[in-house]
C-alpha cells in the first residue's frame, strides 16, 4: 500500500527531503529577506520574535503552528499583562511571517492557521485641564507671534488639528 501511495504521490512527504524550518530559524530567515527586500517594521518586527515569539513557538515547525498554538499565545501574554493591542501587533507579525513563508514556497497555504484579532480599546485620551489650557492661552498670548494666541484658541475651543486650523480662511 505504501508504494501505490508513492507512485500516485499520497505520502504527503516533503520535496527532495526538505523539512519546513523551526519558528525560529524561519525568523531570522524572515528579518534577513525583510532587510533584502527593503521591507517595514523590521526592528519592531525583530524585537517581537526575539521578545516574544521565538520564546513560545521556537523550535516549533511552522507549519505545525496551529490555531490552538496561536490562542495559547494570545492567553500566555495576556496574563503576562501585555494589552490586546500590544498582542495583535505581536500575532500581525505571525501572520506576516507565515503568510510570506507561504509566498516563498517554505510552506503551504493550508499550513498557516487562522490568527484572529481581538478588538482593542479605544487607546489613550489625552486632554488638558482647564487651568492647563488657560496657561497655554497666556504663554500663547506673552508669545513673540502676535497671532500665535488666536492659533492656540481655536485649537482650545474647536479641537481642530494644525492642518485644519491653517486651512481656515
Amino acid at each position: 500500500q505504501v508504494r501505490t501511495e508513492a507512485r500516485f504521490d499520497r505520502l504527503n512527504l516533503p520535496k527532495a527531503g526538505a523539512l519546513p524550518k523551526p519558528f525560529n530559524q524561519a525568523g531570522d530567515d524572515y528579518i534577513v529577506r525583510l532587510r533584502a527586500s527593503a521591507g517595514k517594521n523590521i526592528d519592531r518586527k525583530e524585537r517581537q520574535l526575539a521578545l516574544h515569539l521565538n520564546s513560545h513557538f521556537g523550535s516549533t515547525r511552522i507549519n505545525k503552528i496551529t490555531e490552538y498554538d496561536v490562542k495559547s499565545y494570545r492567553k500566555e501574554r495576556k496574563v503576562a499583562g501585555a494589552s490586546d493591542a500590544t498582542i495583535n501587533r505581536e500575532l500581525a507579525t505571525l501572520s506576516h511571517l507565515l503568510n510570506s513563508a507561504q509566498g516563498w514556497g517554505w510552506i503551504k497555504r493550508d499550513d498557516i492557521p487562522a490568527i484572529a484579532k481581538t478588538a482593542e480599546g479605544q487607546g489613550r485620551i489625552v486632554s488638558l485641564t482647564d487651568a492647563q489650557c488657560a496657561l497655554l492661552l497666556e504663554a500663547a498670548i506673552a508669545d513673540q507671534d502676535p497671532d500665535i494666541w488666536l492659533f492656540v484658541l481655536i485649537g482650545l475651543c474647536t479641537g481642530m488639528r494644525h492642518a485644519e486650523i491653517t486651512a481656515i480662511r
